[in-house]
């Protein structure tokens, strides 16, 4: 069994890649991240911009890539042919 300061010393030893999220996990999300930043870099898409043609609040796109809320199919088959892929 391991004392609080080995468990202390273990857990701080570990790394994370980054956009990895801490669990583990990826979903649609991360990808969808990955998307836009990638549209920004080469095409200078800006989010605001995806979201005025989209038709939805900045703030909804934010929840969605925190990971707070979902994108219907709709909403996601929508922003990522306004990122040139079809789902």
């Amino acid at each position: 069994m391991m004392d609080t300061e080995q468990l202390l010393h273990e857990s701080n030893s570990r790394s994370v890649s980054a956009g990895t999220p801490l669990d583990g996990h990826r979903d649609y999300r991360d990808d969808l991240r990955e998307l836009l930043d990638a549209a920004h870099t080469e095409r200078g898409l800006t989010r605001y911009r995806i979201c005025k043609q989209m038709g939805i609040d900045s703030g909804t796109l934010s929840n969605v890539l925190a990971k707070r809320r979902h994108f219907s199919l709709v909403k996601l088959e929508q922003i990522l042919e306004l990122l040139g892929y079809h789902l």
